[in-house]
C-alpha cells in the first residue's frame, strides 16, 4: 500500500481506514507497511475512530490479532482484550474495545513524548532538544515528522495550528518531513532559512556556516536573514527570498549573507556524511586534520595533532562514534602516527619515528 498522508476529508478518511482494515484482515503486515500503519493512526485521532466504526460495522476480529502485535500490551492489557473475546456474542465489543485501547495506548505514548500537546493533527508543540558530546536522540513530531539531532546539538520545536518552525541552535540534525503543504516545515539555521513541504534533508551548522544536503525531495533555501528573527515571524518571509531551490542528492553552504554554488553529491557521499545517523563515521581518504576535526566531535577527548608533516595523511575506514582508542590504534598501526596521552581529555598526535 502507497503511503498514506494526512487528509482532512471525512469520505477519504473512511476510505483509508477501509484499505487498512482490508490489509489487516490478509495476515501480517510487511515492515513498510506497519510503519505507514503506524505513521498514519499518528496523524489524527479521527483514523483510530474511522478504523473502529468500520471494524463495529464489518465485525473484524481478525485485525485484534493483527493490531496486538502491531502495539505490544502489557499482561493485564492482553487479559482484558483476551477476557472481552472470549464472552459469547460480544464479538462487537470486543473489536471495538480493543481497538480503542490500542489506539489509546499509542496516543498515550505520544503524549508522554510532548507533555501537555493533547490529540490531533493541528498540536502545539514548543520545546528545545538537545543532545551531549557523543549522543544521538529521535524526535517524533505531532504531524509525523522526524529529526535525528547529532552529537552536540541544540534546536527548538515550535508547532502552531498554522505553522511548524524549527531553529537548528548549533550543531547537525536530519529532517524526515510529512507532507503538508498548508503547513510549510521551515528550519532556521545560521542566517537561513530552509523550507520544505514534505522531504528529507540534513542541515549543519558550524563556525558560522550551514551546509544542507537533500536526501529527498526538494527544498527552498532563503540567506541574509537575522538569525534573532523570531520563530512565529518566519512565516512573513516572502517565498521570493527562497530563491535557491535544492533537489535529492544536491548540497549547498550559505554563510552570513550569501549561498554558494549548488552542488550535486554521489549517493555514496550522501551515505558516507550521514553514517552518524547509525553510530558510526565512515572515512575514505580524507586528510587526517578533517579526520580528527570530526572525530573530536564525538568525544569528550581532544585530539591535536602537533606535527604539521602528517595533517594531510589520508585516513579510510569505518570508526564508532565516540570510541576514540580505535582511532588512535588504526593510526598507530597502519600509518605509523605516535599517539601521546597528556591527560585524560588531551591527546597529541606526531610521527612515530620522533618516539624513538
Amino acid at each position: 500500500m502507497d503511503k498514506i498522508v494526512k487528509f482532512p476529508d471525512r469520505a477519504r478518511v473512511r476510505e483509508q481506514a477501509a484499505q487498512w482494515l482490508v490489509q489487516l484482515d490478509k495476515g501480517e503486515l510487511e515492515q513498510q507497511q506497519s510503519t505507514d500503519f503506524h505513521l498514519w493512526l499518528e496523524q489524527d485521532p479521527a483514523h483510530g475512530r474511522a478504523l473502529v466504526e468500520l471494524a463495529r460495522l464489518w465485525d473484524q476480529m481478525g485485525i485484534l490479532a493483527e493490531l496486538s502485535e502491531l502495539f505490544p500490551l502489557t499482561r493485564s492489557q492482553h487479559a482484558a482484550a483476551g477476557g472481552l473475546l472470549r464472552i459469547p456474542g460480544r464479538r462487537v465489543l470486543a473489536a471495538a474495545a480493543a481497538v480503542l485501547l490500542l489506539c489509546g495506548v499509542l496516543l498515550l505514548q505520544i503524549d508522554n513524548i510532548f507533555p501537555g500537546s493533547g490529540a490531533g493533527p493541528q498540536q502545539t508543540l514548543s520545546r528545545v532538544y538537545h543532545t551531549r558530546v557523543g549522543e544521538q536522540i529521535n524526535i517524533s513530531l505531532p504531524d509525523a515528522s522526524r529529526i535525528t539531532l547529532n552529537t552536540d546539538s541544540e534546536l527548538q520545536v515550535a508547532y502552531t495550528a498554522s505553522q511548524r518552525n524549527i531553529r537548528l541552535r548549533k550543531g547537525e540534525a536530519h529532517f524526515q518531513v510529512a507532507h503538508d503543504a498548508s503547513r510549510p516545515f521551515m528550519v532556521f539555521a545560521g542566517n537561513g532559512i530552509v523550507r520544505a513541504v514534505g522531504t528529507a534533508f540534513n542541515v549543519h551548522l558550524r563556525d558560522g556556516n550551514v551546509e544542507v544536503m537533500v536526501t529527498e525531495g526538494r527544498v527552498g533555501i532563503a540567506s541574509g536573514i537575522e538569525d534573532n528573527e523570531p520563530l512565529n515571524e518566519i512565516a512573513t518571509i516572502p517565498l521570493k527570498k527562497f530563491h535557491t531551490t535544492l533537489s535529492a542528492g544536491q548540497a549547498v553552504e550559505y554563510g552570513s549573507n550569501n549561498i554558494r554554488l549548488v552542488q550535486d553529491v554521489k549517493p555514496e557521499i550522501i551515505q558516507r556524511k550521514l553514517s552518524w545517523e547509525h553510530g558510526m563515521l565512515k572515512f575514505e581518504g580524507e586528510p587526517l586534520d578533517q579526520v580528527v576535526r570530526e572525530i573530536n566531535r564525538y568525544t569528550d577527548t581532544e585530539i591535536v595533532i602537533t606535527d604539521p608533516g602528517i595533517r594531510k595523511i589520508r585516513v579510510g575506514g569505518y570508526f564508532k562514534t565516540g570510541e576514540t582508542e580505535s582511532l588512535l590504534n588504526v593510526l598507530k598501526d597502519n600509518f605509523d602516527i605516535a599517539a601521546s596521552r597528556v591527560n585524560e581529555r588531551l591527546v597529541y598526535l606526531s610521527r612515530a619515528d620522533d618516539h624513538k
